[in-house]
């Protein structure tokens, strides 16, 4: 039999729920009617509050993790494996009607008990499961239709991350009711009183789906605005105007960032075309953070307005990718992402204009190009698909889309290409074992722990990568001819931070 949902799962629902005469309601009901070969990870159960007290209890004494994540609404999860995919979320009701009437979307309203449901995990007879869930706003019907319609008119007042959990239901194929559409038009406002910490969770699950349309529709809701005012920023400050046309896209650096999400979503889409040889790895090392690549591409210009500057009949734009970089590191500390996950998106930003800008240099080297594997690391994936977004984008501006598509963008593909088989051969190369270590580099030239070490090491790392150290002997006579010295491109770095 295939395992439906954990083991685990199955029989702490069985020991300790059944007996409460608890409920399973929402997202897995939904997941398994649209598809009933679905394995199940996440079970949303309620329970009556004059069986709450005991079955609590009872939750307590289990051998898994049993967290409470809010107390006031009395709302608790029990992680049943220690992968954290099989969990139980566990809610306490005094009025089942009233329990459902407050729930999101009517997609979400199906309720049936727990033992029917362990009746489907045992035999998978989806059509009896449906007929035992009670279905009281028509949820059936508008999964059927692909409908998204709101339980009541106060279901985005009430909780206002509701907004961008409609903009993800929208990434999955549905499409919002006439009256949904209106209700989080009228309150997308009330989005800058949601958690930073659930806009993060929310964007994570918005951005693992194909999400263009649905971060268009967010954005005309106005949510956008309230949930990044950098969006904000750069709708206002990036505009084109009679005086200052500085962007190519009629709609200003806004519509260039929204397209260039629209063009990694088309890359992703077609990865095999654009990296034949590597795109099953490549799509392994993006998929896990592309919430970080769609905000890069989000924000990846968002200081352009500040550096403007006329140039003759040109306008230039200096270090705007530092500037972006900052801000959108400030805006993911904002939203509560983990450090690493802004450092990263930092990264992706300071460095996308590099790949174009090596494309069109004559005199790049491989140094060149060993740098900007090093400076980048297992970011360089993302970098390649941002750089093709970036490109991309200008297609969709009439008078640079023949010339795009029937002169810059072949070269720039094979470009790409070669560059992705350049890095897979360096980053194989690069797992080999140093030739020196940092103690090795602190006896030979006699200096303490400090940025000096650090310097030696990737001096030696770069040599390596190019070739021209093979041996420990070579390594030691490079280390001691620099003398612990920063090099000048350390020394450019260190005075730049």
């Amino acid at each position: 039999m295939t395992a439906r949902i954990p083991a685990p799962m199955t029989r702490i629902l069985r020991s300790v729920f059944v007996p409460a005469g608890a409920r399973v309601v929402g997202g897995c009901l939904r997941d398994i009617a649209r598809d009933p070969t679905c394995t199940v990870h996440d079970v949303d159960v309620i329970v009556h509050e004059s069986a709450a007290p005991r079955l609590l209890a009872a939750c307590r004494r289990l051998p898994h993790p049993f967290v409470v994540l809010d107390r006031s609404r009395r709302i608790y999860r029990i992680v049943c494996d220690r992968s954290g995919a099989g969990t139980i979320d566990v809610s306490v009701y005094g009025d089942l009607a009233d329990d459902i009437a407050r729930r999101d979307f009517t997609i979400n309203t199906l309720h049936v008990g727990v033992e029917p449901f362990l009746h489907w995990v045992q035999r998978g007879d989806t059509a009896r499961l449906l007929t035992h869930c009670a279905d009281w706003y028509g949820g059936m019907r508008d999964l059927r239709r692909r409908i998204l319609r709101v339980v009541a008119p106060i279901a985005f007042s009430d909780d206002p991350l509701r907004i961008l959990r409609a903009a993800r239901f929208m990434a999955a194929g549905y499409r919002p009711d006439r009256n949904t559409d209106r209700l989080a038009h009228r309150d997308a406002r009330m989005a800058s009183r949601i958690a930073a910490e659930r806009v993060a969770m929310e964007l994570r699950r918005l951005f693992e789906l194909p999400s263009y349309e649905a971060v268009v529709w967010l954005d005309g809701t106005g949510a956008l605005d309230t949930l990044l005012p950098e969006v904000c920023s750069m709708k206002r400050r990036g505009a084109n105007t009679a005086r200052r046309r500085f962007y190519f896209h009629a709609g200003g650096l806004w519509e260039h960032a929204r397209l260039t999400l629209k063009s990694v979503e088309a890359v992703l889409r077609r990865f095999a075309f654009h990296f034949p040889q590597y795109h099953a790895q490549l799509d392994d090392l993006v998929r896990p953070d592309l919430h970080l690549l769609k905000l890069a591409a989000l924000l990846h210009d968002v200081e352009k307005p500040a550096v403007a500057r006329r140039d003759g009949e040109r306008v230039r734009f200096f270090h705007h990718e530092e500037r972006s970089a900052h801000v959108a590191a400030a805006a993911l500390r904002r939203l509560r992402f983990s450090a690493q996950e802004a450092g990263r998106c930092a990264s992706l930003i300071t460095h996308h204009m590099r790949i174009g800008n090596l494309c069109h240099s004559t005199g790049a080297g491989d140094r060149a190009f060993v740098r900007l594997f090093s400076d980048t690391g297992d970011v360089f994936p993302m970098l390649l698909v941002l750089s093709l977004a970036d490109r991309y984008s200008y297609a969709e501006i009439p008078e640079r889309a023949q010339e795009l598509r029937e002169r810059e963008m072949p070269v720039f593909r094979r470009f790409v290409r070669q560059l992705a088989a350049r890095w897979f051969a360096w980053r194989e190369a690069s797992c080999a074992p140093r030739l020196l270590s940092g103690e090795d580099v602190m006896r030979i030239l006699n200096i303490p722990p400090g940025p000096a070490v650090g310097a030696v090491l990737r001096a030696l790392d770069e040599e390596r990568s190019l070739g021209t150290l093979r041996t420990r002997e070579q390594a030691e006579r490079y280390a001691r001819a620099s003398g612990g010295r920063p090099s000048a491109r350390d020394r450019s770095e260190a005075s730049a931070s």
